[in-house]
């Protein structure tokens, strides 16, 4: 037996192969009328949705009641507003009768927005179920608004620029076990603003900074990141030194310069130092969901134990390297 991967996204259970699209509606109600005398609707619904080759279909149920009809051979035509069914030929469609069971054939009328239902019986009825599963001329744009449309569910999708060329994906319904690997961007070109992955680092890299006093933070200048809304994955990795005869340490936190410069929990860290010129790196790690833009700054404080202290401060350059930034993960 041959097994074939197929890269795509799941839209409730369907799965729609990479490069297809698709849209569909949540179950709506329908807007169904007819001349028959005494009509009148109780249940109404479909879902319109287009399939990946774009062509519009409609998906529907219809229940209705109507005064009792005689024995006889009778035709009821009832219109969907809003959809016109594809023109060319008829299309079939489910029909029963409420109160008897005749014969009858039902069907859409091509180019049109009714439905025939042709009933042949020798007892009387009173109402009417319907359903099918039809191709449309074109979006019935009365049930497609915004509020109307779902979208691929149970994925999250990375949609490239015209110029990124490769797609990442991530299906949260299905685990990535071995085997199963998931298709990431290998041509080295940055994933554009707004998309998953993408990166922002410190708009002006911070140069080295000294004089840092005990017990008492100051801000590292420059030492900011700014994040529009969004979920962001952050991370800093910072390198302290300090130059002491005795025992030192310095202090490093991350604050949200937006909100009244509150620290972000979990976000102060120690390191110590012996006699001794050392450097040392501090690591940080946390997620944020944003609403708005907002801006995360790093302060530092000398931690003096004993002994002299000669420097004391945060570094950035090519051989004492630090790093501030953040990968959108939605």
């Amino acid at each position: 037996m041959t097994s074939t991967n197929t890269l795509g996204i799941r839209n409730g259970n369907q799965i729609i192969p990479y490069g297809a699209t698709t849209k569909q509606t949540k179950e709506v109600a329908l807007t169904v009328t007819s001349a028959q005398a005494g009509w009148s609707t109780i249940r109404v619904v479909g879902i319109a949705y287009a399939d990946s080759a774009g062509v519009w279909r409609l998906r529907f149920n219809i229940s209705a009641a109507y005064i009792s009809l005689g024995a006889g051979s009778v035709s009821i035509v009832c219109t969907i507003s809003g959809a016109v069914f594809k023109a060319g030929q008829n299309q079939a469609v489910v029909a029963s009768a409420v109160g008897n069971t005749p014969q009858y054939r039902a069907y859409c009328n091509d180019g049109a927005s009714t439905i025939n239902v042709n009933m042949i019986d020798g007892n009387a009825t009173t109402g009417v179920n319907i359903s099918g599963d039809v191709e449309l001329n074109a979006e019935p744009t009365t049930y497609t608004t915004a509020a109307n449309m779902e979208g691929a569910v149970n994925a999250s999708v990375y949609i490239p620029p015209a110029s990124a060329g490769v797609v990442g994906l991530v299906n949260n319904a299905v685990a990535n076990t071995a085997g199963t690997p998931i298709l990431g961007k290998t041509d080295g070109v940055a994933v554009g603003t707004g998309y998953v992955g993408q990166r922002i680092t410190w708009a002006t890299p911070p140069s080295g900074q000294t004089g840092y006093t005990n017990n008492s933070y100051a801000d590292w200048t420059n030492a900011t990141l700014v994040l529009p809304a969004g979920e962001w994955a952050v991370y800093a990795n910072i390198c302290t030194s300090v130059d002491t005869s005795g025992v030192d340490g310095m202090t490093v936190q991350i604050l949200d310069a937006t909100n009244s410069n509150t620290l972000v929990a979990g976000m102060r860290k120690d390191v110590a130092f012996i006699p001794g010129i050392g450097a040392s790196y501090i690591p940080f790690a946390f997620r944020t969901s944003l609403a708005s833009s907002t801006t995360y700054k790093i302060q530092a404080c000398l931690r003096h134990f004993s002994g002299t202290t000669t420097s004391v401060g945060t570094y950035n350059d090519d051989r004492l390297f630090s790093e501030f930034y953040a990968i959108r993960t939605a």
